[in-house]
């Protein structure tokens, strides 16, 4: 976005974070977590010289006036049927149970993203159905010039069915904190990643996602009794 001449601000969601039951409701720890965050960005190239970083918190405290009104408006139009498809597919407390907590994020989500002004959002594949939420208020209430958003990819875990498996399995999961030893062994050990399988392949996203966009070719070297043979590139 900013190579393609967008002015982009960051929004980190602090706020929302004090409903996740990973995390806990610590603001002051949570804020921490997002200075690493920022650090991890950095680490990763991100120019932060032409990115804005803007505190959710900050941003509620200083327009409470206006968000909290749009938010009462967004959760009185629909059911909590309406909402639920919005919430994790993923239930933490068990199969069935769903946190207050998890009803009020999507329509304090819609609300964040409608009372800001913005051009566009970019927003994960998770939060699909918050978007498809916001746009859906907006025909419904005839607001003109409803938010443009783009969904961005996820990377999946080296899970065969990531979108199904039950909980994070942290062995089968690439994180920040991994060393490049960890990740070697991830990959190698236990990656889903058959010969000749292309379908739910892990392994090839993270080539496309990645390792194409940052250094152009991927190479794979074949060893047959335990000599190199020939070379791959794509």
């Amino acid at each position: 976005m900013v190579g393609a001449g967008f002015k982009v601000k960051i929004l980190i969601a602090d706020w929302f974070a004090q409903m996740s039951y990973k995390i806990g409701s610590n603001l002051d720890k949570i804020q921490t977590i997002g200075q690493y965050n920022i650090e991890v960005w950095k680490a990763t190239g991100m120019d932060l010289t032409r990115v804005e970083l803007v505190w959710l918190s900050d941003v509620m405290n200083i327009h409470a006036a206006n968000f909290w009104p749009l938010f009462m408006d967004v959760s009185q139009k629909y059911t909590v049927d309406n909402i639920k498809r919005c919430c994790s597919k993923t239930i933490p407390y068990g199969p069935g149970i769903l946190q207050v907590t998890e009803i009020l994020l999507p329509c304090l989500q819609c609300a964040a993203m409608l009372f800001q002004k913005v051009d566009i959002w970019l927003l994960d594949m998770d939060q699909r159905e918050v978007s498809i939420l916001a746009r859906k208020y907006c025909e419904d209430i005839k607001r003109e010039n409803g938010p443009i958003i783009l969904l961005n990819h996820m990377l999946p875990d080296l899970l065969e069915y990531p979108e199904i498996a039950e909980k994070l399995d942290h062995a089968r999961a690439i994180s920040m904190e991994d060393t490049e030893d960890d990740v070697n062994l991830k990959v190698m050990v236990r990656a889903f990643c058959p010969p000749q399988a292309v379908k739910h392949n892990p392994c090839l996203e993270y080539i496309k996602y990645l390792i194409l966009p940052w250094f152009g070719e991927f190479e794979v070297v074949q060893e047959r009794n335990g000599l190199h043979g020939t070379n791959t590139r794509s």
